[in-house]
């Protein structure tokens, strides 16, 4: 029998385990231009919102994890969506597939390319969760109704803690944002949450003017 050496399985460092976590979907040029195929309401409040949640986390310690819409450049990986009339948008290569620059991502923050609407689905998004040790999420991003409605209650579904800031969400019309959240509330009361909430939950010490 071979002998291993005493330090072979002993992990050097050793794993993070983090208590919350800060998820931000697809704050994607083709989702907030102006002229980008999808426009999202209230936009640059949004952006700024998601800004600041964003700087409090990283302050705090607290992982930031990104996700970005991605197609091929055949638009094979669409699917059935282009046959529901939508536009083509999020092309890998192009412009409109990149993070707003004031929310660009630091380096070593984990960036998760995703196909389809739900950000677990055929992603290592539930990988990295897990290895940091399954923290309650904070979801921000684009759009309320689709993306943040469909990864939300797939955690739900996996047994995360999951909240929805809702001043860190939009759609692209006012009346389809209010329905996403109507829509996560008819699933758990304690999904959507205020900036506020968020604050408190991570024990930011105070709410800037």
């Amino acid at each position: 029998m071979v002998e291993q050496p005493p330090h072979l399985f002993v992990h050097r460092n050793p794993k993070p385990s983090c208590s919350a976590a800060v998820l931000v979907i697809d704050a994607q040029i083709d989702f907030l231009s102006p002229s980008a195929p999808y426009t999202c309401v209230d936009s640059g409040k949004v952006i700024e919102n998601i800004a600041w949640v964003i700087d409090v986390a990283r302050k705090a310690h607290l992982p930031v994890i990104f996700t970005r819409e991605a197609h091929a450049l055949n638009g094979l990986d669409y699917g059935v969506e282009l046959e529901s009339g939508a536009p083509v948008h999020c092309v890998e290569g192009t412009p409109g597939i990149e993070i707003v620059p004031t929310l660009i991502p630091l380096p070593g923050e984990f960036v998760i390319d995703k196909r389809r609407y739900n950000a677990f689905l055929g992603t290592h998004l539930d990988l990295v969760l897990n290895l940091l040790g399954r923290p309650a999420l904070y979801i921000t991003g684009f759009t309320t109704n689709v993306c943040v409605h469909y990864t939300t209650v797939e955690a739900f579904q996996r047994d995360y803690q999951v909240h929805v800031i809702c001043e860190c969400v939009s759609a692209t019309s006012a009346e389809k944002h209010l329905t996403g959240l109507r829509m996560l509330e008819y699933i758990s009361e304690r999904i959507v949450i205020h900036l506020e909430a968020f604050f408190s939950a991570i024990g930011a010490p105070s709410l800037p003017n």
